[in-house]
Protein backbone atom coordinates (compact mmCIF):
# COMPACT_ATOMS: atom_id res chain seq x y z
CA UNK A 1 0.00 0.00 0.00
CA UNK A 2 1.37 3.18 -1.25
CA UNK A 3 0.54 5.97 1.13
CA UNK A 4 1.99 9.99 1.43
CA UNK A 5 2.45 12.52 3.67
CA UNK A 6 2.83 15.77 3.71
CA UNK A 7 4.35 19.11 6.43
CA UNK A 8 2.30 22.06 5.81
CA UNK A 9 2.76 25.52 7.34
CA UNK A 10 -0.73 26.34 9.86
CA UNK A 11 26.19 17.10 11.00
CA UNK A 12 27.68 14.44 9.19
CA UNK A 13 28.15 15.43 5.80
CA UNK A 14 29.68 13.68 2.88
CA UNK A 15 30.49 13.99 -1.13
CA UNK A 16 29.59 11.22 -2.69
CA UNK A 17 32.37 11.67 -4.86
CA UNK A 18 34.27 11.12 -1.54
CA UNK A 19 32.93 8.61 0.23
CA UNK A 20 34.23 4.93 0.89
CA UNK A 21 31.91 1.80 -0.17
CA UNK A 22 29.11 2.29 2.56
CA UNK A 23 29.46 -1.59 3.71
CA UNK A 24 32.95 -0.39 5.17
CA UNK A 25 31.69 2.33 7.29
CA UNK A 26 30.66 1.04 10.57
CA UNK A 27 28.29 3.02 12.70
CA UNK A 28 28.73 2.74 16.83
CA UNK A 29 25.24 4.73 16.86
CA UNK A 30 21.53 4.51 14.78
CA UNK A 31 22.34 6.17 11.59
CA UNK A 32 20.54 7.14 9.00
CA UNK A 33 21.67 7.51 5.48
CA UNK A 34 19.86 10.13 3.03
CA UNK A 35 20.90 10.20 -1.03
CA UNK A 36 19.69 14.26 -1.57
CA UNK A 37 19.47 15.30 -4.78
CA UNK A 38 18.97 18.84 -5.68
CA UNK A 39 21.59 20.35 -3.59
CA UNK A 40 22.59 22.87 -6.60
CA UNK A 41 18.93 25.00 -6.06
CA UNK A 42 19.86 26.03 -2.58
CA UNK A 43 22.90 28.92 -1.63
CA UNK A 44 25.67 27.56 -0.28
CA UNK A 45 25.20 29.02 3.21
CA UNK A 46 22.08 27.99 3.64
CA UNK A 47 22.98 24.32 2.90
CA UNK A 48 25.44 24.16 5.18
CA UNK A 49 22.77 25.86 7.64
CA UNK A 50 20.55 23.23 6.75
CA UNK A 51 23.19 20.06 7.70
CA UNK A 52 24.04 21.48 10.67
CA UNK A 53 20.16 22.38 11.60
CA UNK A 54 19.34 18.56 10.59
CA UNK A 55 22.23 17.04 12.16
CA UNK A 56 21.47 18.88 15.75
CA UNK A 57 18.00 17.21 15.37
CA UNK A 58 19.22 13.92 15.27
CA UNK A 59 21.84 13.95 17.54
CA UNK A 60 20.18 14.98 20.58
CA UNK A 61 17.86 12.02 19.67
CA UNK A 62 21.06 9.73 19.98
CA UNK A 63 20.89 9.27 16.20
CA UNK A 64 23.57 9.41 13.47
CA UNK A 65 23.10 11.07 10.25
CA UNK A 66 25.14 10.01 6.56
CA UNK A 67 24.21 12.88 3.81
CA UNK A 68 25.28 11.83 0.12
CA UNK A 69 25.77 14.43 -2.54
CA UNK A 70 23.85 13.04 -5.23
CA UNK A 71 23.48 13.28 -8.94
CA UNK A 72 20.46 12.57 -11.07
CA UNK A 73 21.51 9.73 -13.55
CA UNK A 74 20.99 6.17 -14.83
CA UNK A 75 21.47 3.81 -11.76
CA UNK A 76 24.44 1.09 -12.19
CA UNK A 77 24.24 -1.28 -9.00
CA UNK A 78 28.36 -2.20 -9.81
CA UNK A 79 29.03 1.43 -9.27
CA UNK A 80 31.61 2.73 -6.05
CA UNK A 81 29.47 5.39 -6.43
CA UNK A 82 27.10 5.12 -3.33
CA UNK A 83 24.57 7.28 -4.79
CA UNK A 84 24.45 4.40 -7.93
CA UNK A 85 24.81 1.22 -5.46
CA UNK A 86 21.63 -0.97 -4.04
CA UNK A 87 19.70 1.23 -0.88
CA UNK A 88 20.98 -0.20 2.70
CA UNK A 89 18.94 -0.10 5.51
CA UNK A 90 18.00 2.86 7.29
CA UNK A 91 18.90 4.66 3.60
CA UNK A 92 16.48 6.84 1.73
CA UNK A 93 16.05 9.57 -1.19
CA UNK A 94 14.88 12.99 -0.70
CA UNK A 95 14.75 15.59 -3.41
CA UNK A 96 14.85 19.14 -3.13
CA UNK A 97 13.18 20.57 -5.77
CA UNK A 98 11.22 23.86 -6.96
CA UNK A 99 7.96 22.87 -8.65
CA UNK A 100 5.38 20.74 -6.53
CA UNK A 101 3.64 17.60 -8.38
CA UNK A 102 -0.04 19.89 -9.13
CA UNK A 103 -2.06 18.04 -5.91
CA UNK A 104 -0.10 19.71 -3.46
CA UNK A 105 -1.04 22.76 -1.75
CA UNK A 106 0.89 25.86 -1.74
CA UNK A 107 1.30 25.44 1.98
CA UNK A 108 2.90 22.47 1.69
CA UNK A 109 6.63 22.31 2.29
CA UNK A 110 7.54 18.93 2.33
CA UNK A 111 6.09 15.45 1.38
CA UNK A 112 7.29 11.63 1.96
CA UNK A 113 5.91 9.04 -0.62
CA UNK A 114 5.92 5.47 1.15
CA UNK A 115 5.22 2.20 -0.83
CA UNK A 116 5.82 -0.49 1.84
CA UNK A 117 4.98 -3.25 -0.83
CA UNK A 118 7.51 -2.19 -3.17
CA UNK A 119 9.93 -1.52 0.17
CA UNK A 120 10.33 2.11 -1.16
CA UNK A 121 10.53 5.61 0.99
CA UNK A 122 11.58 8.80 -0.28
CA UNK A 123 10.67 12.23 0.11
CA UNK A 124 10.39 15.87 -2.15
CA UNK A 125 10.99 19.02 -0.52
CA UNK A 126 9.74 21.90 -1.55
CA UNK A 127 12.85 24.64 -1.60
CA UNK A 128 10.68 27.67 -2.46
CA UNK A 129 8.23 27.43 0.18
CA UNK A 130 10.77 26.66 2.59
CA UNK A 131 12.68 30.33 1.49
CA UNK A 132 9.36 32.28 1.19
CA UNK A 133 7.93 30.75 4.87
CA UNK A 134 11.07 31.37 6.95
CA UNK A 135 11.00 34.67 5.35
CA UNK A 136 7.45 35.32 6.46
CA UNK A 137 8.78 34.18 10.37
CA UNK A 138 12.38 35.94 10.38
CA UNK A 139 13.98 32.72 10.51
CA UNK A 140 16.57 31.67 8.00
CA UNK A 141 15.94 29.47 5.20
CA UNK A 142 18.76 27.59 6.13
CA UNK A 143 17.43 26.57 9.87
CA UNK A 144 14.08 25.53 8.55
CA UNK A 145 15.16 23.66 5.50
CA UNK A 146 17.13 21.43 8.39
CA UNK A 147 13.87 20.79 10.39
CA UNK A 148 11.86 20.12 7.61
CA UNK A 149 14.40 17.16 6.53
CA UNK A 150 14.21 16.22 10.08
CA UNK A 151 10.30 15.92 10.11
CA UNK A 152 10.59 13.94 6.83
CA UNK A 153 13.36 11.82 8.41
CA UNK A 154 10.51 10.60 10.83
CA UNK A 155 8.42 9.38 8.30
CA UNK A 156 10.74 7.40 6.22
CA UNK A 157 12.17 5.80 9.17
CA UNK A 158 8.97 5.74 11.50
CA UNK A 159 6.22 5.58 8.29
CA UNK A 160 2.61 7.40 7.71
CA UNK A 161 1.84 7.18 11.58
CA UNK A 162 4.49 9.12 13.49
CA UNK A 163 2.61 12.99 13.55
CA UNK A 164 1.86 13.85 16.79
CA UNK A 165 -0.06 17.00 17.80
CA UNK A 166 2.48 18.97 19.05
CA UNK A 167 6.30 19.56 18.28
CA UNK A 168 8.92 18.31 15.17
CA UNK A 169 6.47 15.59 14.02
CA UNK A 170 3.32 17.87 14.11
CA UNK A 171 1.80 17.79 10.68
CA UNK A 172 0.77 21.58 10.55
CA UNK A 173 2.84 24.01 11.58
CA UNK A 174 1.87 26.82 13.43
CA UNK A 175 3.50 29.68 15.68
CA UNK A 176 4.77 26.76 18.16
CA UNK A 177 7.12 25.23 15.84
CA UNK A 178 8.66 28.55 14.68
CA UNK A 179 9.25 30.21 17.57
CA UNK A 180 10.86 27.12 18.83
CA UNK A 181 12.82 26.72 16.04
CA UNK A 182 14.30 30.36 16.49
CA UNK A 183 15.11 29.87 20.38
CA UNK A 184 15.46 26.77 21.72
CA UNK A 185 15.30 24.74 18.78
CA UNK A 186 12.70 21.55 17.65
CA UNK A 187 13.18 18.03 18.51
CA UNK A 188 12.01 14.57 18.58
CA UNK A 189 9.71 13.42 21.43
CA UNK A 190 11.00 10.80 23.81
CA UNK A 191 8.92 8.33 22.67
CA UNK A 192 9.69 9.37 19.02
CA UNK A 193 13.04 9.06 19.85
CA UNK A 194 13.47 5.37 21.38
CA UNK A 195 10.86 4.55 18.38
CA UNK A 196 13.61 5.66 16.02
CA UNK A 197 16.38 4.35 17.29
CA UNK A 198 14.87 0.56 17.15
CA UNK A 199 13.64 0.85 14.10
CA UNK A 200 16.99 1.63 12.82
CA UNK A 201 18.70 -0.72 14.74
CA UNK A 202 16.28 -3.20 13.19
CA UNK A 203 16.61 -1.91 9.93
CA UNK A 204 20.57 -3.09 10.09
CA UNK A 205 19.73 -6.24 9.84
CA UNK A 206 16.85 -6.09 7.00
CA UNK A 207 19.02 -5.49 3.39
CA UNK A 208 16.50 -3.71 0.95
CA UNK A 209 17.24 -2.31 -2.29
CA UNK A 210 15.56 0.45 -4.54
CA UNK A 211 15.97 2.25 -7.45
CA UNK A 212 16.26 6.37 -7.00
CA UNK A 213 12.40 7.92 -6.96
CA UNK A 214 10.99 10.03 -9.72
CA UNK A 215 10.89 13.52 -9.51
CA UNK A 216 7.47 13.88 -9.25
CA UNK A 217 5.06 11.06 -7.22
CA UNK A 218 1.43 10.47 -8.05
CA UNK A 219 0.26 13.19 -5.73
CA UNK A 220 0.59 13.23 -2.18
CA UNK A 221 -2.95 13.38 -0.22
CA UNK A 222 -3.15 14.56 3.29
CA UNK A 223 -2.66 12.12 6.38
CA UNK A 224 -3.82 13.88 9.36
Amino acid sequence: MKVAIILVIGATVAGAQTMPPLDRIAFRIPTVTLRVAGESLVAGRSLTLARRELAEILGHAGLGVLWLTCMPGIPDWRSANPCQRDRQPGEFWVRIVIHKPAAVRPEVLASADIDDDLGMRSAGVYYPAIVETAARHGIPAGALLGAVFAHEVGHLVLGAKAHSHHGLMSPDWRREQFERLSTTGLSFSEKETRMLREELTARRVAPSGDPPPPLHSAGPQPIN
